[in-house]
């Protein structure tokens, strides 16, 4: 996620071309010619205050003259020291080149420029603040930071350029820490390759950096022997204002669409508007009028989502406890009470139109055994709690209007003392519901705050690894919420967008899969943007709040649907009226669709989420975006194609280049783009603009797109891509200093693969370095560069910065060293941090349906399909989709011709799927 800006760089007054301004402080410029005292092939030590190690040498090329050195662990220093006050800053340019006589480079941290305190960090620990330069084993190099969003690369046929290389770092108030940027250019060229911010932390004795700075240079592990040549080098400081970065440029991404194959992502193509596009409402009739439902359930088309309370009002109408058993209910009144009532809500909502109560119902700790409430019947211990509820969820409604999901504690860890209490709770609801109201799905445990790395993953192992574990082999989902929260500290960044929100989805489902065999469905019951109590944000209602959670919901909205055969339900944390709400009348609910100004209801701009989502429908379609900050989805319905796009970078717009892969004859007849972005004071939706030509896009940062292109005819979905994730052999694994390896067991009875992808997930504390190093298969992969949502880091001392990255960074696999079983070492340039999760993407194309389901009540039926001569067909039987168990039906050769399978009526009910595989 590195942030390109143009032209030349201007910071605070600064011309970041050795021209001083007023408050500029000169401490030294030496361009190690002859007129300096420099002597070609001499050592540099003595000569213009240098103090080197005998490595470092004057070169001279062509009247150039340059310091250089090949060795390793060589450093050069200045002894032209200067002091830093706090917010005061220190340039250093430094224009350089690389190059290696055998033309063989390592993979390696192999240079560092910058500077130490004199007297703290002396010798070999000179410089300790500043940039590194990193070779690849092509040539090319990165300068800057351990962490990507730091650097700047050099492509391997510009290593022999001259690049000019800033960096402006400024002391911060905070103990030991630096901030500022980086940039470059590439002077033999004349381009501009960049500008990145950049953070620096050191301790010293005293934490204060206060001393006399002495600017240096070092060569590293320089295995190879590639030659550093350091031209000109200037240094000075400036007491301005710290630097702030110029207005950034577009950023130029590719996004290609593919046509040709319809896209299943684990058996599911489909659009699924009610697994995502969710209203946390329930939609009571006196909640709203005519008007205003309308324009959410036909006009927005927002679905029901979650109700959260309903069942502790049950709680408080029926307090008959059982006079044999003292802390249980008397089943008999609470039954009665319920049957006298069922599916009265439901048949009072005239505008509810989906013919079911809101999808799940939670309430706060409610019926657990520790919400001791005086006046009021309260459960005493876990059985008695699940009889509570079974006898609501039995009597309350009938079939056909009963809520599909059930979890029984909202947030129960933050409100529960006894983790353990919390698991045991559930497991005594799950089975009880199971055998009493099978119908119901109940899971949980409806975990807040998933900071699951907290205490060296302490946290997960307390909370959701604890519920997995013990209750893994018999919920029916696993939901928690999902968050970027917001801290009056001027952070405009979601940082539980992208990379973090992939981290927690990635670890849950494959630490599942390995504890239990299971491949449990997620519920993510809230999600979006928070603000904490007390905030101003929180305080006042602002068109910017609203703003806030729009990004943070489309964010993660984006990130759900990647994962549809996984995900069965997601809620926007976006409410109704929040009439319930103390002083809502002058101080809205800061989620609320609806608000109160001066007596009158009026919208606020949260339902243009789901305005923006109203009209997208259809089958997936692969696309792709060469920037991870641009999330894309494809789907077609008839000849429509609708391209989502969302830019998640909080500061950088991006110049799109949209590219078609279409079947012939098929071609795009006209182009329209609704969007969603921040224009400077409010939300705003345009829907439906024309574009001219449909091949390009300019894309604010953070902003939210449909394309909508009208094509002559429909896409013919003879051609099928299936992708599947398989899951590494374990999790959570620290990294001590040697690879860590883990194996990955992959479906090949699916067909060629096309494609691979591999995504390793990773905490690792800022500045450490958080790209991992991986080799598949015995094969290096390319180190990442990019992931999306940048660095995780928050503004420095801010409230809301994590303490560490916690993140999942992709990297693409070559498909021909996917083996049936693969080896997957991770490592990374030091020590430190874990490896959460190692997954594998792969990607087939397939001649049938991957996703059909055939039901067979107790009807003979027949299945065919056109068959390939390289592939046999096996056909999955199961009684059960929940539980998930097949069994072999038949298998059968492909002839190249009409292939099909005949179930005699001897099931009473039976699931049937089709497989291909390699003979």
């Amino acid at each position: 996620m590195k942030h390109r800006f143009p032209g030349i760089y201007l910071f605070g007054g600064i011309l970041l071309a050795a021209v001083l301004a007023p408050a500029d402080t000169p401490v030294l410029d030496i361009d190690f010619t002859a007129a300096e005292g420099f002597s070609d092939g001499v050592v540099l030590d003595g000569t213009q205050g240098m103090s080197t190690q005998p490595t470092w040498f004057a070169g001279d090329a062509a009247g150039t003259g340059y310091a250089a050195t090949t060795s390793a662990y060589s450093r050069a220093r200045n002894f032209a020291g200067f002091t830093l006050g706090v917010d005061h800053s220190v340039v250093i340019e430094t224009t350089l080149r690389l190059d290696d006589a055998d033309g063989i480079f390592s993979d390696a941290d192999n240079f560092k420029i910058g500077f130490a305190e004199q007297l703290v960090h002396p010798g070999q620990s000179t410089p300790s603040i500043g940039s590194t330069i990193h070779t690849y084993g092509d040539g090319g190099y990165w300068i800057g930071g351990g962490d990507p969003d730091s650097r700047i690369g050099v492509a391997a046929a510009d290593r022999g350029d001259w690049i000019r290389f800033v960096q402006v770092i400024t002391r911060s108030s905070v103990s030991n820490t630096f901030t500022g940027w980086v940039a470059a250019s590439n002077l033999t060229d004349g381009v501009d390759l960049g500008i990145a911010a950049a953070n620096w932390t050191e301790s010293t004795a005293d934490g204060s950096w206060g001393g006399t700075m002495r600017p240096s240079f070092r060569s590293l592990a320089n295995a190879k022997a590639t030659a550093l040549e350091i031209d000109h080098w200037v240094v000075y400081t400036t007491t301005n204002a710290p630097p702030t970065p110029p207005v950034p440029t577009t950023n130029a991404v590719v996004v290609s669409i593919d046509l040709v194959h319809q896209l299943y992502i684990g058996g599911v193509s489909a659009f699924k508007r009610d697994r995502v596009v969710n209203w946390h409402d329930i939609g009571s009739y006196s909640d709203y009028s005519a008007s205003e439902a309308a324009m959410m359930i036909d006009t927005n088309k927002a679905r029901f989502g979650r109700s959260v309370g309903g069942l502790e009002w049950i709680r408080n109408q029926v307090q008959t406890q059982d006079p044999l058993r003292p802390g249980y209910i008397n089943t008999n009144s609470l039954a009665s009470w319920c049957l006298a009532r069922k599916d009265g809500l439901v048949n009072d909502w005239p505008w509810r139109k989906l013919g079911y109560q809101p999808l799940v119902y939670t309430d706060h700790t409610s019926i657990h055994p520790d919400d001791y409430k005086a006046g009021i019947f309260n459960p005493t211990n876990h059985e008695a709690a699940a009889e509570w509820a079974t006898t609501v969820w039995k009597n309350y409604w009938t079939d056909p209007k009963r809520p599909r999901y059930y979890e029984p504690v909202n947030e129960p860890f933050v409100n529960i003392p006894s983790q353990q209490n919390v698991v045991d709770f559930h497991a005594a609801v799950i089975d009880r519901m199971h055998q009493q109201v099978p119908g119901v799905k109940v899971g949980g445990p409806c975990m807040a705050w998933p900071v699951f790395s907290l205490n060296d993953y302490g946290h997960w192992n307390d909370r959701m690894g604890r519920f997995i574990d013990q209750v893994g082999d018999r919920t029916d989902f696993i939901s928690w919420h999902i968050y970027s929260t917001f801290y009056d500290d001027g952070d405009p960044e979601p940082h539980s967008v992208g990379a973090n929100a992939d981290w927690q989805l990635d670890l849950v489902e494959n630490y599942a899969r390995n504890e239990t065999g299971r491949d449990i469905p997620i519920v993510i019951s809230e999600f979006g943007g928070g603000f904490k109590s007390g905030t101003s944000w929180w305080n006042a209602y602002s068109e910017e709040r609203d703003w806030y959670v729009l990004k943070s919901v489309m964010g993660k909205t984006m990130t759900l649907f990647e994962r549809p055969d996984r995900v069965e339900m997601a809620i926007p944390f976006i409410v109704g009226k929040a009439a319930w709400y103390p002083g809502y009348e002058t101080n809205a609910y800061p989620w609320v669709t609806f608000r109160k100004v001066g007596g009158v209801w009026v919208q606020t701009h949260l339902p243009k989420f789901f305005a923006f989502w109203s009209r997208v429908e259809g089958d997936r379609f692969p696309v792709e975006s060469s920037d991870p900050d641009i999330q894309v989805h494809a789907f077609a319905t008839n000849n429509i194609v609708n391209l989502c796009l969302n830019n998640i970078d909080t500061f950088v717009p991006a110049e799109l280049d949209l590219a078609a892969l279409l079947e012939p004859g098929m071609s795009v007849q006209s182009a329209t783009v609704t969007r969603l972005y921040w224009d400077g004071s409010a939300p705003v939706l345009d829907v439906d603009l024309p574009m001219g030509a449909w091949s390009n896009l300019a894309l604010a940062a953070e902003e939210a797109a449909v394309v909508r292109l009208v094509l002559n005819q429909p896409p013919s979905r003879d051609r099928k891509l299936y992708q599947k994730s398989q899951y590494g052999d374990q999790t959570i694994l620290a990294y001590t200093g040697t690879p860590r390896s883990f194996t990955v067991l992959a479906d090949m009875h699916c067909g060629p693969i096309l494609k691979a992808s591999l995504k390793v997930g990773v905490t690792r504390s800022f500045g450490s370095g958080v790209a991992p190093l991986v080799v598949f298969n015995g094969t290096p992969l390319p180190q990442a560069t990019d992931w999306p949502g940048g660095t995780q880091e928050g503004v420095p001392g801010g409230a809301g910065g994590r303490d560490q990255f916690d993140g999942t960074i992709r990297m693409a696999v070559p498909p021909q060293l996917v083996q049936a079983t693969n080896t997957v070492d991770v490592s990374f340039a030091s020590a430190g941090g874990f490896v959460s999760t190692v997954i594998l993407d792969l990607s087939s194309e397939l001649p049938f349906d991957p996703g059909a389901r055939i039901g067979t009540g107790d009807t003979t039926f027949v299945m065919d399909w056109d068959s390939s001569p390289s592939l046999h067909y096996l056909v999955s039987k199961a009684t059960n989709l929940t539980v998930g168990i097949w069994t072999e039906a038949a298998l059968l050769p492909g002839t190249g011709g009409p292939v099909a399978f005949t179930n005699e009526a001897v099931e009473p009910s039976a699931f049937f799927k089709l497989d291909a595989l390699i003979p």
